[in-house]
């Protein structure tokens, strides 16, 4: 700078400023504190052009910029101005809180102490005013910009309960009620007892985060050192905690509304319902206990909920309260189109979430229960409509179409039991004289139909052959390497006409019977009817084949062959004692000699039994087909929901494991800062001690030498840095993977910003040291000689969006989804008990367990 610009600057700084910059300095101050940023930076502007040696209007519009939330541009604004001016204190002030309020506190009080000798500003005294800033962005709204300075705050100074509230609270507003305990944990373990205010926001937010004990607490604190406004809260925590003497000598000082308002409360607490309100009315309930009034009022008393939203409908949850009775009305009409769309706000409240998914679930059981033909259309339309499982809606239509299909029944039993012989019986065609049904690991399907046989592969091929080509038909699928599923078997006989049979393989065969053979003859039936051998029925083998068949979700009945074998005495024995074991279970239709009635001989007992049939099994078609689909349909929807309840379990452990990344990271986070400070105070140390031998004669060292020592700085500080942390860098990086917030092996990115960092940390303290060595600034800046910084702006900001991703708050469409599940199941539930007690059966075992 020549010596006439420099006399200029003097005569800036000496002579008053024109009258025209400080009028418009003064308007700008006046909008400025009128909230009008944007005028009042023009005014600034203004004024720095008329008088460019007055330091007044870099100050206003560093102001102005940082009330508009550009912190790091307002610190830039005052690094200027130290370049023409000498900064006061009190401006020296400010550029140590922007620093801080950018994240470089080591800066902000490394410049007061080396312009001054001494901080300005102890760290506590720094915090307290991050924390006033913290506390105003809250209250105007600004979540993001109050956690910012909080964190700053509780950087300087750990043991500063308010700074951990703001966060906590702001947790809370996150929906991330974990954190949001943690972070209150921190600020009671330094709460003072004396501190009325601090104790009465840490219990306000205890008991928002249903911790009663710990509110209780605080807030009785905050009561005994002179804070009234805690009273009536403590009342109600109280009153929770069933602690009479403690109510009185706390209630002794609440006027009247108020001990009325806070004993009803109290009474909700308890679960109780409140006669008419007890005569308390929205307008009577202080904002302070409003959300924990509607609160309880939904839990306990929902009517009175509903009258205190419709008087104060503005308030807090008072909409969600309101949809809540609309669609109760709407309920109550029968008007069920549409409920789930007026419970969307209140599903999506946590206060609100279980009536809302009550009233739901009882929308659909009113919609749906009427009957399983009404369900399954119901169902899958609204599956459809919602697009939330269209292969479940497929599976719904499929298990619809099945209810007009022919009752399907198999024919089980144990080996020999003269299963094929009932076939042929029942049929009057000697089917097995030809070799048709031996005793193989085949299911045969019986149906009405010229005759002809069909062979089903399982791959879904077809093979068609006369009755008397089957046995060749069957080993050309064999010879060709494909598994045979099923034979289909038609015959023009009346028999067949109402009733499909499928003849299976005895239950204790001993050629290698593959169970699902069993299982695929079981899937196709409707029905199973259990041919006993009456000279050894009821072993117990035979029980637990029959329980298994129920298991597969079939139900069961029974017939006794060879009953001419053991007689009439023989036989009323074998039925009680197949009465007495199974009874419902497999009621018996009658008992029989199969043999001699395909021998041509009189069988009244066969005539019996075949009315017992067409009385109770085809005479009873559709009952016996919606007892099968409504306990497929069970074990449909068990399947979805055992599924669902495990990924619920899965998310939970990786939510727990995630708060334990939170955690990890907040520590790793604070000993980097820490560690970097001290990095940062090293490197400038080392520097100075080094300045005169890097010099030599010149005034500063050459660029070359320079960017030598701080590539060698650098280097030898983080391979330092990096086997220190390498414990809690490891933590994070495997809770990390654990969490699946990033892949297996990629652990690292979540601990990168570590390099950074201390990167930074080095840079800075070469810029200090060349501060000190060139020309002492009250800002740090570096003249004379330069290095390249580090500018790596906030480094942990990608870490916070990874974990932001995995974050999400209620899914009101997954919980829709499962209420409607739910209540479908309880549908299913009820249909199958119904319509299985009609038919004097027990209901089947089915389950979506997988069978070996």
């Amino acid at each position: 700078m020549g010596l006439v610009d420099r006399f200029e600057r003097l005569l800036d700084r000496i002579m008053p400023p024109p009258d025209e910059a400080v009028r418009a300095l003064r308007r700008a101050e006046a909008l400025l504190a009128r909230g009008d940023v944007r005028a009042a930076l023009s005014l600034a502007a203004e004024a720095r052009r008329v008088a460019p040696g007055w330091l007044a209007p870099w100050v206003l519009w560093s102001d102005a910029l940082a009330a508009d939330g550009q912190p790091a541009e307002a610190l830039r604004v005052l690094d200027d101005a130290a370049r023409e001016h000498e900064l006061p204190a009190e401006v020296l002030g400010r550029v140590a809180a922007l620093a801080a309020g950018v994240g470089d506190v080591a800066r902000a009080l490394d410049v007061e102490r080396r312009t001054h000798g001494r901080p300005v500003l102890d760290p506590r005294g720094l915090a307290a005013r991050y924390l006033q800033a913290a506390e105003r962005f809250e209250a105007a709204g600004e979540a993001d910009a109050a956690s910012r300075f909080a964190r700053a705050a509780t950087v300087l100074d750990p043991a500063l309960p308010p700074a951990w509230l703001v966060l906590a609270r702001a947790a809370l507003a996150a929906d991330d009620p974990a954190r949001a305990r943690r972070l209150l944990g921190r600020a009671v373990a330094s709460l003072d007892p004396s501190d009325a205010p601090t104790n009465h926001a840490a219990g306000d937010l205890a008991w928002r985060l249903d911790d009663r004990a710990l509110a209780a607490r605080c807030l009785r604190r905050a009561w005994v050192c002179g804070e009234e406004g805690a009273a009536p809260l403590l009342v109600v925590a109280l009153t929770a905690a069933d602690d009479g003497p403690a109510i009185e000598r706390v209630a002794r000082g609440l006027d009247r509304a108020l001990a009325r308002v806070v004993a009803a409360l109290g009474a909700l607490a308890r679960g109780g319902a409140l006669d008419g309100g007890d005569g308390v009315a929205a307008a009577d309930i202080p904002e302070a206990l409003w959300r924990y009034a509607i609160e309880l009022a939904v839990r306990a008393d929902l009517p009175l909920a509903v009258r205190w939203a419709a008087e104060a409908p503005s308030r807090a949850l008072c909409a969600e309260v309101l949809a809540l009775a609309e669609a109760e009305a709407a309920i109550d009409r029968g008007e069920h189109q549409g409920v789930a769309e007026v419970l969307a706000l209140p599903l999506a409240s946590a206060v609100t979430r279980a009536r809302a998914a009550a009233l739901l679930g009882r929308s659909f059981e009113r919609a749906w229960g009427s009957s399983l033909d009404a369900l399954l259309a119901g169902l899958a339309g609204w599956l459809r409509m919602a697009g939330t499982d269209d292969a479940l809606a497929a599976s719904l239509d499929a298990l619809r179409r099945s209810l007009d299909e022919p009752l399907r029944v198999a024919i089980l039993g144990e080996f020999s039991a003269g299963k094929s012989t009932v076939v042929n019986a029942w049929v009057g065609a000697a089917l097995s004289a030809v070799g048709v049904l031996p005793t193989t690991a085949r299911v045969y399907w019986l149906r009405q139909g010229a005759a002809r046989a069909r062979v089903l592969d399982a791959a879904g091929g077809l093979r068609e052959a006369p009755i008397e080509g089957l046995p060749e038909a069957l080993g050309a699928a064999e010879a060709d390497g494909r598994a045979v599923a099923h034979v289909e078997l038609f015959h023009p006989s009346a028999a067949l006409a109402h009733l499909e049979l499928i003849d299976t393989p005895g239950s204790n065969a001993t050629d290698g019977v593959d169970p699902a053979v069993t299982r695929h003859a079981l899937e196709l039936a409707d029905l199973a009817l259990w041919i006993f051998d009456a000279r050894q029925a009821g072993k117990q083998s035979e029980l637990d084949a029959l329980r298994a068949v129920r298991a597969e979700g079939v139900p069961v009945v029974g017939a006794v062959n060879k009953a001419d074998v053991v007689g009439e005495a023989g036989m009323a024995e074998v039925a009680r004692m197949l009465g007495d074991v199974l009874g419902d279970e497999a009621p018996l239709l009658g008992s029989f000699g199969a043999r001699a009635v395909m021998a041509g001989a009189e069988a009244p007992d066969w005539e019996a039994f075949r009315a017992a049939v067409g009385e109770r099994v085809i005479g009873r078609r559709d009952d016996w087909k919606r007892l099968r689909a409504a306990v497929r349909l069970r074990s449909t929807l068990d399947g979805v929901r055992r599924a669902r309840l495990e990924g619920e379990a899965v998310e939970a452990t990786r939510r727990a494991i995630e708060a334990q990344l939170v955690d990890a990271l907040g520590a790793l986070r604070e000993e980097v800062t820490g560690r970097a400070a001290q990095v940062r105070r090293e490197v400038a140390a080392s520097l100075r001690e080094q300045w005169p031998s890097l010099r030599g004669r010149e005034a500063a060292p050459s660029e070359e030498v320079l960017r030598d020592v701080v590539a060698e700085l650098v280097h030898r500080c983080v391979q330092r840095e990096r086997a220190a942390l390498a414990g809690p860098r490891g933590e994070v990086e495997a809770l990390a993977v654990a969490a699946g917030v990033v892949r297996q092996g990629l652990g690292a990115v979540f601990t990168a910003p570590v390099d950074g960092v201390i990167r930074a940390a080095v840079s800075d303290g070469v810029r200090d040291a060349l501060d000190m060595a060139l020309r002492p600034s009250t800002l740090g800046q570096t003249v004379g000689g330069s290095v390249e910084g580090v500018d790596v702006g906030d480094p942990w900001r990608e870490v916070s969006i990874a974990l932001d991703a995995t974050r999400s708050p209620a899914d009101v469409p997954a919980v829709v989804l499962a209420v409607a599940l739910e209540a479908a199941l309880r549908c299913a539930v009820e249909s199958g008990d119904a319509l299985a007690a009609a038919l004097g059966v027990k209901v089947p075992d089915a389950t979506s367990e997988p069978k070996d």
